[in-house]
């Protein structure tokens, strides 16, 4: 046999100008995966006088979110790249594309799960990498969830207390407005915040996803049914942790929608006395 001939049975590495034309259909498509990303949140633009205590939850979720939009740009990158490489080791062209597209959509988080490295492992090193990552992934979204569900909480409250003290008499439109105005723009930040974990988390539920599939097709080493069991019960986790995500972003369009009516509903008495008082003018 030639050192050049593949044994029988197996499929010859891709050759190095299929690699490179796969890669660059990879870069192109990375300009086309990154702008459907979520939107990294921006510089803090809310004046926090009233509340403090509520935002600051949110102060800490930008600047982690921040950090988590640097590895995931470096990830989506690499783990493209990464991701190509693993799939011209199997000898088809399709399989670098696949590779590749795993690699960019995983971002920082899980990559490195679609690496040659990590599936030339055996069968118990693959799952405990795995579920490495998806614990490290519930715990990002969950902390996100907790501190975006005190955020709510807090506005939730406030506003129930601004409401009651406006109706009693107790505070004067003025103060309402600028207090219920803080609300609105915090509890928005909270939200846009959110939105940002929760969308790299689904992202990387995709992928963990592909992977199981990818596994449960092996011909040698496909895992058994316990430990397939334990991954789809991980795998669960995660999903519950992005509906619960979904909840509180439900709870959050209400107050967003309650503060709106308030000040629709204040605007338009002022409105109302405004036409009144230039009527017993006239």
């Amino acid at each position: 046999m030639s050192i050049h001939q593949t044994p029988a049975g197996k499929k010859a590495p891709a050759s190095p100008s299929a690699v490179l034309a796969a890669l660059s259909t990879v870069t192109i498509a990375l300009l086309f995966i990154a702008p459907g990303c979520a939107t990294v949140p921006g510089k803090q633009t809310v004046v926090v006088k009233h509340y403090p205590q509520c935002y600051e939850p949110i102060t800490t979720l930008r600047e982690e979110a921040k950090q988590l939009s640097t590895r995931i740009a470096q990830g989506a990158v690499g783990g493209a790249l990464l991701g190509a490489v693993a799939g011209a080791m199997t000898g088809e062209t399709e399989n670098i594309l696949i590779g590749a597209a795993i690699g960019a959509v995983a971002g920082a988080t899980v990559s490195y799960i679609v690496t040659k490295d990590v599936q030339q492992k055996n069968q118990a090193e693959r799952f405990a990498t795995y579920a490495q990552y998806m614990d490290e992934d519930y715990k990002t979204l969950n902390s996100a969830v907790t501190s975006a569900r005190s955020t709510a909480g807090c506005y939730r409250a406030a506003y129930n207390k601004l409401k009651s003290d406006y109706q009693a008499g107790r505070m004067s439109r003025e103060e309402m407005l600028e207090r219920v105005k803080e609300i609105q723009a915090g509890s928005s930040d909270a939200k846009e915040i959110l939105q940002y974990y929760n969308d790299a988390s689904v992202a990387n539920i995709k992928t963990f996803e592909a992977v199981h599939r990818e596994e449960m097709k092996r011909t040698t080493d496909k895992p058994s049914p316990a430990r397939a069991k334990g991954y789809n019960k991980k795998l669960e986790q995660n999903k519950g942790v992005v509906n619960q995500a979904t909840l509180l972003d439900q709870d959050l369009d209400g107050l967003l929608t309650d503060c709106d009516t308030m000040i629709k509903m204040v605007k338009s008495r002022l409105i109302e006395l405004a036409k009144g008082f230039d009527t017993g003018k006239s």
